[in-house]
């Protein structure tokens, strides 16, 4: 009988240091869960960010070609009134 108590005492021993070691690692699974939410809820802010630049660095670029456009008009424009100028004289 007192074999069995032994043994029973070692399954016992052994059966709540799993149950233990499992409630540790769900700790451990449930807390690199909500680090995993913290980095994918970061990846999706920098995404933005990102997104939000290239809106406003084309629209600057686009900005920029309509000023230049602009300028190269008045150049052309310049350019051939100078050249009627010239035929005046």
């Amino acid at each position: 009988m007192n074999e069995l108590q032994n043994n029973y005492d070692c399954l016992k021993r052994l059966h709540d240091s799993a149950n233990l070691a499992i409630a540790s690692l769900e700790r451990q699974n449930k807390e690199l869960q909500v680090e995993i939410n913290i980095l994918y809820q970061k990846l999706d802010n920098a995404q933005k960010a990102v997104d939000i630049n290239k809106e406003i660095m084309r629209n600057a670029l686009t900005d920029q070609n309509a000023i230049k456009d602009t300028y190269s008009q008045e150049i052309q424009a310049l350019r051939e009134k100078i050249k009627r100028l010239s035929n005046v004289n």
